[in-house]
């Protein structure tokens, strides 16, 4: 027997059988109905992205609290050059620092007073907020630097959280 015979022989054969496609048809939908109820509906995954969003952003640290302490890090622990006051008439006096040094910046956007204080071992910077305006309150690390916000400003130091936090409420009693 040549292939060709073979073939049309295999042929004949196949189209003889009739091939119930009904029950092929009910298999493969029952299996398509079990995925999808395994799987995960579009609405559930939207919902899934949209809670992990939101967990990121109530766990972010507020911007300004991260722009001051990049602020802070590169324009007083670093010393990056930077035209500095040696005074400012609006700085409030925080009992046990002295002022050493003010300018604005910006943080998050915002313009604010920037206002360098000393105890004598450590620098402090003093973000003010204009009047009217408010910062978040709480309390970060962020690298080396400690960020303290109250609602008027924010204080920042490199170093230990006790110390930056005593310094923050020196600051907010002076104003």
């Amino acid at each position: 027997m040549s292939e060709g015979d073979f073939d049309r022989e295999l042929r004949d054969a196949w189209s003889r059988e009739p091939v119930d496609t009904a029950g092929l048809c009910v298999a493969i939908r029952s299996r398509i109905v079990r995925r999808r109820r395994v799987g995960w509906s579009p609405a559930v995954a939207g919902v899934a992205v949209l809670l992990a969003l939101v967990g990121y952003r109530l766990t972010r640290p507020p911007q300004v609290f991260v722009d001051a302490a990049r602020d802070h890090r590169a324009e007083v622990v670093e010393k990056a050059p930077r035209r500095w006051r040696g005074s400012d008439d609006s700085a409030p006096a925080v009992a046990g620092y002295s002022l050493v040094r003010a300018k604005f910046c910006r943080l998050d956007g915002r313009r604010v007073l920037h206002l360098v204080y000393t105890d004598g071992r450590t620098e402090y910077s003093l973000y003010l907020t204009p009047p009217g305006a408010t910062t978040p309150v709480g309390e970060i690390r962020q690298g080396a630097e400690v960020v303290e916000g109250f609602v008027r400003g924010v204080a920042v130091a490199d170093g230990a959280a006790d110390e930056c936090r005593k310094f923050a409420g020196a600051a907010a009693a002076a104003l």
